[in-house]
C-alpha cells in the first residue's frame, strides 16, 4: 500500500505556487531584534479611536537623554550598549493617594501632583538615595513596586528584589522624600 504524503506535498506545492503573489506589506518598525530599533522613538500616543476615557496629556514626548529634574518620561531612545539602565525611568508600578502619584522607576522613585492638571512633577528620588542596592548586576530592573497605606500620603513603600528587599520612605515633604529604612 503506497503511502499518501509524496502525492499530497506535490499537489499542495503546486497549489501554492499557482496562487497569484501578494505584495508583503512593510512593518512600521521592527522591534524584535537585541538593542534599540531607532525607528521607536519618539513614543507616540495610541491612536485616538483607542483613547476612550484617557487621553494623553501632550502628542509628542522628546526621548530622555537621562534622568534628573527633567522628569523625562519617554525610553525609547535607550540603548542597552551604550547607556546604564538606571539612567532611564522603567516605570514598574503606581500609586495614588490624595491626588498624588507615586512612581515606582525600576532605579527610584518619582511623585507627582496630580491634582493640578497638567500633573506637576513634586521629585524624584534616584537610586544612590537607598542605603541598600541590588547584589546582582543581572538585575536590569531591581524596584518593583511602591504602594501607599489608603488615604495616606505621607509615607509609602518601595519593594525591590535582588537584595533591596523593602524600603520604607517618609514623603510627608514632597519636594524631599526621605528614606527611613
Amino acid at each position: 500500500m503506497k503511502k499518501p504524503f509524496p502525492v499530497l506535498f506535490f499537489v499542495l506545492f503546486f497549489v501554492l505556487a499557482a496562487l497569484p503573489g501578494r505584495p508583503a506589506t512593510a512593518q512600521g518598525c521592527d522591534r524584535s531584534g537585541c538593542g534599540r530599533a531607532s525607528c521607536a522613538t519618539p513614543a507616540v500616543p495610541v491612536p485616538s479611536d483607542r483613547w476612550r476615557g484617557l487621553k494623553p496629556l501632550d502628542a509628542s514626548i522628546p526621548p530622555c537623554t537621562q534622568i534628573g529634574p527633567s522628569f523625562c518620561r519617554d525610553s525609547t531612545s535607550f540603548d542597552e550598549f551604550t547607556q546604564r539602565y538606571a539612567s532611564f525611568p522603567w516605570f514598574m508600578s503606581v500609586d495614588t493617594e490624595n491626588g498624588y502619584l507615586f512612581v515606582a522607576l525600576a532605579h527610584g522613585l518619582q511623585i507627582w501632583d496630580a491634582r493640578s492638571f497638567p500633573p506637576e512633577p513634586k521629585s524624584q528620588l534616584a537610586f544612590g538615595a537607598f542605603p541598600v542596592w541590588s547584589s546582582n548586576p543581572e538585575v536590569k530592573w531591581p524596584l518593583q513596586d511602591v504602594d501607599a497605606p489608603a488615604g495616606v500620603d505621607d509615607e509609602l513603600a518601595l519593594a525591590g528584589q535582588a537584595g533591596i528587599g523593602l524600603i520604607v520612605l517618609d514623603v510627608a515633604d514632597k519636594s524631599n522624600p526621605r528614606v527611613l529604612y
